[in-house]
């Protein structure tokens, strides 16, 4: 049997396998299967298989933290359209993130992460200055 990391690298980091492969796999076997679940970040790996937009919706801002972090890579798939991901992120109703700071911390980390994206730099999108400073006034007011 595969040691954990060399399982966790196959099904999730080397983008081979889709989030149902890895589920799959899962139900495959219970060492396979134990290996492949149990903490926090394993599972964000698996639901960061998913996509941005699964995770926004669903609120697991870690496993929207680790999709982000794989944008460059996935950039065709979303036309380079970083705004339209920041514009989701932004969507989001405030009310949950006010009464878990946990939760605050993670959807902050996925807005910074986007915010510091390439594709936002000042000569790649045509927002005024005082519009790109109204979205950061909104996430530092979170």
């Amino acid at each position: 049997m595969l040691p954990a990391e060399c399982l966790q690298y196959i099904s999730f980091q080397l983008g081979l396998l889709s989030a149902a492969d890895v589920r799959a796999l899962k139900l495959s076997c219970r060492a396979i299967n134990a290996r492949l679940t149990g903490s926090s970040y394993v599972q964000a790996l698996h639901y960061a298989l998913m996509g941005f937009e699964w995770t926004v919706t669903h609120a697991y801002w870690k496993a929207a933290r680790i999709a982000v972090a794989r944008l460059p890579a996935m950039n065709d798939m979303y036309d380079g359209d970083v705004v339209g991901l920041l514009a989701r992120v932004l969507a989001y109703p405030a009310a949950p993130l006010v009464a878990d700071p946990e939760m605050a911390a993670e959807w902050r980390a996925v807005f910074d992460t986007l915010w510091a994206h390439p594709a936002l730099a000042p000569d790649s999108v045509q927002l005024p200055r005082d519009e790109a400073g109204d979205l950061a006034d909104v996430a530092d007011n979170l």
